[in-house]
């Protein structure tokens, strides 16, 4: 399907190995490596990656032959979004829980006892 897609494209009059970057998954060894060697022959920029899409095991990866030409003219084609998720991963660090404390507040004895009890509060420490 990738090659066909890469096709389609290079039909519209883009350069495959500067102006458009791939990211496959292949869960199956076998077909991770031959999606490389096609990928490759075909003069894509990809990251390859043997690894479950569904669970984000990674296995493995391989960038195409293309891909090193394409990443010095463009950059990492993901640097915005990798920049706001870590900023949103900050935020929520800043605003999660970040430790609990227990602290335990003396009760009057129930009547006929004459031992006291105690209650224990957890408080919620923020991260400052």
């Amino acid at each position: 399907m990738l090659l066909a897609v890469a096709d389609a494209i290079a039909a519209k009059g883009f350069d495959l190995e500067t102006q458009v970057w791939i990211e496959a998954v292949e869960l199956s060894r076998a077909t991770y490596h031959l999606a490389y060697i096609q990928l490759t022959a075909r003069g894509l920029a990809e990251l390859v990656v043997c690894g479950n899409s569904l669970t984000f095991e990674t296995y493995e990866t391989a960038l195409t032959a293309a891909a090193p030409v394409f990443l010095a003219k463009n950059g990492d084609p993901f640097a915005k979004q990798k920049k706001t998720a870590r900023v949103e991963g900050e935020q929520r660090h800043r605003t999660a829980p970040h430790s609990w404390t227990v602290s335990t507040l003396p009760q009057q004895p129930p009547a006929g006892h004459s031992q006291a009890c105690s209650i224990s509060i957890y408080e919620k420490q923020l991260c400052s």
